[in-house]
């Protein structure tokens, strides 16, 4: 059972400065919230298209991700490429 009662949605800007096509097939969003794991919500109906699989050199990728949070305050995004690979962490 979901125990959140707030929603938090996330604007995510992607740009490819790689000089070669970025597989972003494994791509990890972690939310978090006072060390609690927030729960990513799906709903492309209400959120648009989900990230891209790849992106071409130079070019930009922007959508939105949301996630089911116990309280606004401390948020904190975990991104990385796969789940084997490092993160990098926003936090609010």
């Amino acid at each position: 059972m979901n125990s959140f009662t707030h929603f938090l949605e996330v604007h995510v800007t992607i740009v490819n400065r790689t000089g070669k096509r970025l597989d972003l097939s494994h791509l990890v969003f972690d939310g978090l919230t006072s060390g609690k794991a927030a729960d990513g919500v799906h709903d492309p109906g209400k959120l648009g298209p989900s990230a891209p699989t790849s992106l071409a050199t130079g070019k930009t990728a922007t959508f939105r991700i949301t996630f089911g949070v116990q309280q606004r305050k401390g948020f904190e995004l975990r991104v990385s490429l796969s789940p084997s690979r490092n993160a990098v962490v926003f936090a609010d």
